[in-house]
């Protein structure tokens, strides 16, 4: 399922996606991230991630330094088209990833 990105989320995953090819897939540091993006602060960084893991578009790796990977999105899915039972299944598995990160920490 794909939620849609603010702007800035938008902006923050274009930056990673050309850091990443640029580099050969190393990953920004926050400080890179905050001057790349033109932020005040680290915290702003730690935000954007964590809104776009919360959103599936990118996955890090706990105790990891520099851990974060774009994960390919479909496209936009229409619930219209599904059926009953794709529905159902959708729900319980955006319910399970939000148990498990809420359980973890992490904010909705």
């Amino acid at each position: 399922m794909s939620i849609a990105l603010t702007e800035m989320q938008a902006r923050c995953l274009a930056f990673l996606k050309r850091r990443l090819a640029e580099t050969g897939g190393v990953c920004p540091s926050y400080d890179e991230i905050t001057a790349g993006l033109g932020l005040a602060s680290k915290s702003g960084v730690h935000r954007l991630l964590s809104d776009l893991e919360l959103r599936g578009r990118i996955r890090r790796l706990p105790h990891k330094v520099r851990a974060i990977e774009v994960l390919d999105q479909p496209a936009e899915i229409d619930l219209a088209s599904l059926g009953d039972d794709e529905l159902k299944a959708l729900g319980a598995r955006v319910a399970a990833e939000l148990a498990g990160r809420l359980a973890r920490g992490a904010r909705p």
